[in-house]
């Protein structure tokens, strides 16, 4: 079945993991602010409390970014008769998309989950329903370094009150009859939320940590996720098209991968949360989104007006 673009990730259907994030992170600042921040003395709560709502307000900026952001090629946006113009004028490392029936840049990659050509195709993200690429890509990563912030000092915090606690139960019980918001909470109860939000949120800033790490590696090696999934497994030299790296790139240097170890980029490679993609479709294509992968093959057709474009799977 053919499906309309999806313009922005606030688009129906929205992800059930992108619904659920909403709903973690909306919990986890009110129990936080009701709670835990409310158990601080005047000391931490003056170092705590800006950057702590810093930081909230930018991953709300951050991911409403880039969530809302079409990140799609700028050529499939253009009107018909200046895409023809175009195919004309073509660049011939200029690949042809055959579902948007446009050329696109080198480093775009068409994802199913959206429908459309992403401009510099990094990863189809279901955490904010929506792609990244050139367009968003700043805005993501700003997201997940605020979202550590954010979290890192919630586990701080937790893990302060719980030292506390553990240390002189009498000091900590007078402390929580002397905060008027929680003062007739039984102690037994306000630890349990604080075991649960340091189990929760822990594991949460480790996997964002790995994600940040990761990003950083690509950013400095110029590559997207896309290319350091199809290196990794192909087993070539990380870099970028630009320098002949990548998946685009005309040579390739022979070798062993330089990439990260697996215990910092399986995170990359987790199907958890995407479905399961159809058997005939390659295993290269089959992580964060179906994308069109050059092969040496011509296809059976040609673009309206244009030549006959490098063959595609996807």
């Amino acid at each position: 079945a053919v499906h309309e673009m999806r313009v922005t990730g606030f688009d129906p259907p929205l992800h059930p993991f992108q619904i659920a994030s909403w709903a973690v992170f909306g919990v986890d600042v009110a129990a936080y602010l009701c709670c835990v921040f409310a158990l601080l003395d005047r000391g931490w709560k003056l170092l705590v409390a800006p950057l702590y709502l810093v930081s909230v307000v930018a991953v709300v900026w951050a991911t409403a970014r880039a969530t809302s952001c079409n990140a799609v090629d700028p050529h499939v946006m253009q009107r018909e008769d200046e895409a023809l113009q175009r195919e004309e004028e073509q660049d011939d490392n200029m690949p042809f998309c055959r579902i948007c029936g446009v050329y696109v840049n080198s480093r775009s990659k068409h994802c199913r989950a959206c429908n459309k050509c992403v401009d510099l195709f990094d990863h189809h993200c279901i955490w904010i329903n929506n792609c990244v690429g050139r367009g968003n890509y700043r805005a993501f990563f700003a997201a997940i370094c605020s979202v550590a912030v954010m979290i890192g000092m919630v586990c701080v915090t937790c893990l302060a009150l719980l030292s506390m606690y553990f240390r002189d139960k009498r000091s900590f019980g007078q402390r929580l009859q002397d905060t008027a918001a929680i003062g007739g909470v039984p102690p037994g109860v306000v630890v349990a939320l604080l075991v649960v939000m340091a189990g929760v949120n822990l594991p949460l800033l480790v996997l964002d940590v790995q994600l940040i790490v990761l990003h950083v590696y690509l950013t400095l090696h110029d590559l997207t996720t896309y290319e350091y999934i199809v290196n990794k497994r192909e087993g070539r030299v990380a870099g970028s098209p630009k320098d002949g790296g990548g998946e685009g790139g005309s040579a390739q240097t022979s070798g062993k991968a330089k990439t990260l170890p697996p215990w910092l980029d399986w995170i990359v490679f987790c199907r958890c949360g995407r479905s399961r993609r159809p058997q005939q479709l390659p295993r290269e294509n089959s992580e964060l989104s179906e994308l069109a992968k050059p092969v040496d093959s011509e296809p059976s057709g040609s673009p309206p007006g244009g030549p006959r474009p490098r063959a595609f799977r996807s």
